[in-house]
């Protein structure tokens, strides 16, 4: 959303901007996920990580079921962390057990997913105009 905060100074004039981005940006879904969800994910646990949110989540998990990394060799670039991932998500939840730790986890998944997928669109009706703009033209490319 900070992106999309960005280019609306100098894109909320387009038609392109007004039907993509603009409701994005008004969307009260949209606006909680972001107050509930991806500011603190980003300030938090992104962009600016906070290594104590990081241990609180990692006391709060139960280790038995939880995979530390996963990888098809032990070389840098096979391994994918896998706590990293579940200890963000263990913080999301904010402690929440059983169907209520569900809830909340398809509660994001499913509105970031449907975000994501809008946010696509949005840009993909936006950066033809902005290319055309900026000079880009179309040219038949030979195969």
């Amino acid at each position: 959303m900070t992106v999309a905060r960005s280019l609306e100074p100098h894109y909320r004039d387009l038609p392109q901007w007004q039907v993509g981005f603009g409701p994005i940006l008004v969307d009260p879904v949209v606006l909680t996920l972001e107050s509930q969800f991806l500011k603190t994910i980003r300030d938090k646990t992104t962009f600016h990580v906070d290594r104590a949110v990081f241990k609180a989540a990692l006391k709060q998990m139960d280790f038995t079921e939880y995979r530390m990394a996963s990888g098809s060799t032990f070389r840098a670039g096979d391994i994918y962390f896998d706590i990293a991932d579940e200890a963000v998500l263990a913080f999301i939840t904010g402690g929440f057990t059983g169907d209520d730790h569900l809830h909340v986890l398809d509660t994001f998944m499913t509105a970031t997913s449907r975000l994501a997928n809008r946010f696509l669109r949005a840009a993909h009706r936006l950066l033809p105009k902005v290319f055309r703009d900026l000079g880009a033209g179309k040219r038949r490319l030979r195969a």
